[in-house]
């Protein structure tokens, strides 16, 4: 078996938050095993399905898993990050 070396790119395919692990789906290969303790993010580690993520592969007894899973950045802003902005209540128009 040949070790992939480098920072590799997959979608995860589901994590449980409550179990702790899931599964990356490879561009190509079988799936990956993550455990939340290999997400390198602040604060509670979780991951999302259909989210994109980087990793780099290593090996166990039980075959290869993702380690330093970073998640991918994103194009568009988180909603609930966006400041409200946008409240003109109290401040309306009459229109003659």
């Amino acid at each position: 078996m040949s070790d992939e070396q480098g920072s590799l790119h997959g979608t995860v395919k589901w994590f449980n938050p409550q179990k702790g692990y899931g599964f990356i789906a490879r561009e190509n290969g079988p799936d990956v095993f993550v455990h939340h303790s290999a997400i390198v993010m602040e604060g509670y580690r979780t991951l999302q399905e259909g989210e994109l993520v980087s990793y780099e592969l290593q090996a166990s007894d039980k075959g290869p898993i993702a380690v330093n899973v970073v998640r991918a950045e994103s194009k568009q802003p988180d909603e609930t990050e966006q400041p409200a902005s946008n409240d003109t209540s109290g401040a309306t128009e009459q229109a003659e």
